[in-house]
């Protein structure tokens, strides 16, 4: 199944969230054969985060016009770099795929493209500090489990694996 969204794609409009797309996903290469589904969708990360300033920005009044700054000031100092200098290291690319055929949430593996491979574990590492409880690599690709209930994956707590790869 595919989807499309049609309208005046000009900057400064919704359709800023959305990438231009790409021929091929990268993910696409890593999905066995067996995988119960498999989604893909491209976004402008950049895109996305300008549209979120211009909705801060037109919800302060004038004078506090600079709280919408204040964003990227918190940001930098938690992510170590810019927001646009961390947003670029990965390519907007996102997928999922369920090997699972009874659907089991732990076979659930989500990919997420990169550009620098090196610079942007690094910024992973930085962001899931405590919920990041295993890493492997496997050729080029980098598997990251991260638990959504805190510092260590144990009873009671979901994990979640994210596959890194680069293109």
């Amino acid at each position: 199944m595919q989807g499309a969204i049609l309208g005046d794609a000009v900057p400064g409009t919704p359709f800023d969230i959305w990438a231009g797309g790409q021929p091929s996903p990268a993910s696409l290469a890593f999905v066995p054969a067996e995988a119960n589904s498999y989604t893909w969708m491209q976004l402008n990360l950049q895109g996305i985060y300008d549209t979120v300033k211009r909705v801060a920005r037109a919800a302060f009044p004038q004078a506090q016009q600079g709280n919408a700054d204040l964003m990227d000031t918190i940001a930098q100092q938690k992510l170590g770099m810019p927001v646009a200098e961390a947003l670029g290291l990965f390519s907007g690319e996102f997928a999922s795929m369920q090997t699972s055929p009874s659907m089991d949430s732990a076979k659930q593996v989500y990919f997420f493209g990169m550009r620098k491979k090196a610079e942007t574990l690094k910024l992973m590492r930085t962001v899931f500090s405590e919920q990041l409880t295993s890493e492997r690599n496997e050729g080029d690709v980098t598997f990251l489990k991260i638990s959504l209930g805190g510092k260590q994956s144990g009873a009671g707590r979901r994990a979640v694996e994210f596959v890194q790869t680069s293109r």
